[in-house]
Formats: C-alpha cells, sequence, structure tokens
C-alpha cells in the first residue's frame, strides 16, 4: 500500500465502517462493486489523493465494515455511505462506483441529491449526464435508482 493512503475506522450508528484515504481537498467517495472492499480503489486512491480528498470505504457488509443484520439491499448499502458522511463530517460529496458501487453512487443521488457534487457522468461514454438531470451527483453507469426514484429531471 503506497505510504500516502491511511486507513481508519468511524463509528457510525449502526458500527464500524473501515475506509482508506489519500489526499487533501474536495471529498471524492470511491465505491467499491461486491463482494469486494475498497482494496479495489488501491492502485488509484493516491492518484485520486494528488487533487482532492479521495476516500474508498468498505460497503456495509464487506471487507471490514460492519454485518448489517438486515439483509443487503442497494438501499441498505446507500443508507451506510450517509451514515459514513455523517460520521465523517462530510456534507457534500463526490461519487465514484463501479459496478454495484455505481448503482449504489444512483441511489444516494437520487436521494440525497443535496449531499452529492458534481453533474453526474455516463461510465461507458464519459459524457455528462443531460441537462435535465438536475442533480448535483454522482459518476455512474445509469441514472435510476433501484428504489425506482429517478435522477433525472429531479
Amino acid at each position: 500500500m503506497p505510504s500516502s493512503v491511511k486507513r481508519g475506522f468511524v463509528d457510525t450508528p449502526r458500527g464500524q465502517i473501515h475506509y482508506a484515504t489519500a489526499g487533501k481537498g474536495a471529498p471524492v467517495l470511491l465505491l467499491h462493486q461486491t463482494p469486494r472492499s475498497w482494496d479495489e480503489y488501491r492502485e488509484v486512491l493516491p492518484i485520486i489523493g494528488e487533487r482532492y480528498r479521495a476516500i474508498a470505504m468498505d460497503t456495509i457488509g464487506f471487507g471490514d465494515s460492519y454485518k448489517p443484520k438486515e439483509r443487503g439491499t442497494i438501499e441498505t448499502y446507500a443508507g451506510g455511505v450517509m451514515d459514513f458522511l455523517d460520521s465523517m463530517s462530510i456534507e457534500r460529496v463526490s461519487l465514484v462506483g463501479h459496478h454495484t458501487g455505481g448503482v449504489v453512487a444512483v441511489e444516494v443521488a437520487a436521494t440525497y441529491p443535496k449531499r452529492v457534487r458534481r453533474k453526474p457522468q455516463h461510465a461507458r461514454s464519459g459524457q455528462e449526464c443531460p441537462r435535465s438531470c438536475a442533480c448535483e451527483g454522482a459518476y455512474m453507469a445509469g441514472w435510476e435508482s433501484p428504489s425506482g426514484r429517478s435522477i433525472t429531471g429531479l
């Protein structure tokens, strides 16, 4: 692990969440695919950390984060993200998600649009989300959350 990467745990109302971080500045939260962990971003964390406060958390139920009692759903994973942000005193964040992490990012952006920064980007094309996408949000592969909340035209 590069020396610029620091690891830690944050206490949330439901349990401890593990994370790794590098850099300073505006926070960028990296969300991994399941069943992986923050380690998915091990190599890019210090690179992103050159310009931002890059944070890769272990999604609840994975890696070294607490294991919830209820069945894991995208909504519960998004709730874990919000618990993490609240416990870290992060008011607004840019989100980067890979695979399942992208879907969690969509759910967070759709449910808590005031907590996320930047216009969503389509992961395959790199193009900005259409102007009708009013939330300032996440980098993601799609624009509808699993709970049915659309971030297009919010």
